[in-house]
């Protein structure tokens, strides 16, 4: 669920090499789910990136994009996702993260700006870094496969990272708490 834009979507276009093939993040996390699961986005924006869904979502029965926004479906998405990817290569907040956690969605997330400060890695979910885009496409590719085996291999800690997810909360209270703490 979100914009589809070059802050957002860039990283799945992204062509990189991992396991002997050379393909789109995005396609090569597809295969990750084969017949296993369904991949659903929903948003609009950009027609680069628009046209590069499109086609993924037609060559790919395990992905269905959704162009256009809608608020009911979005909640919908929220709601009964098991897994949220919000790749950002930057973001100041987030606001799509915290939403799918309050459902009880873990979220797989670049670590930077406001998803590095909700996503506790390996409690709440999963943070993916890298210092090129290459590093960050692999570990996109590589944390997102981690997080499909735990659901298979570890349903019970899997369970236990969505329930954290869902117990985080991110108040002012708590903000201005840690900004007087670290300024005084």
């Amino acid at each position: 669920v979100g914009r589809i834009t070059e802050q957002k979507v860039r990283l799945l276009k992204l062509t990189v090499v991992f396991g002997g093939k050379k393909q789109s993040v995005l396609q090569h996390l597809l295969d990750s789910i084969a017949d296993k699961g369904l991949l659903i986005l929903l948003g609009s924006g950009d027609a680069q990136y628009q046209n590069f869904l499109l086609e993924l979502a037609g060559e790919n029965s395990n992905f269905i994009f959704l162009q256009g926004y809608s608020d009911t479906l979005s909640h919908a998405l929220y709601q009964s996702g098991d897994l949220f990817l919000m790749p950002s290569s930057f973001e100041p907040c987030g606001i799509s993260q915290m939403l799918a956690m309050r459902a009880g969605q873990p979220c797989i997330v670049h670590g930077v700006g406001g998803l590095n400060d909700t996503v506790i890695d390996g409690v709440s979910g999963f943070v993916f870094r890298g210092d090129s885009d290459r590093e960050q496409g692999l570990s996109l590719i590589k944390r997102f496969n981690d997080a499909l085996t735990l659901s298979v291999e570890e349903p019970k800690k899997f369970s236990s990272t969505a329930k954290a997810a869902a117990r985080a909360r991110f108040t002012w209270a708590s903000v201005a708490e840690q900004y007087l703490e670290k300024l005084y």
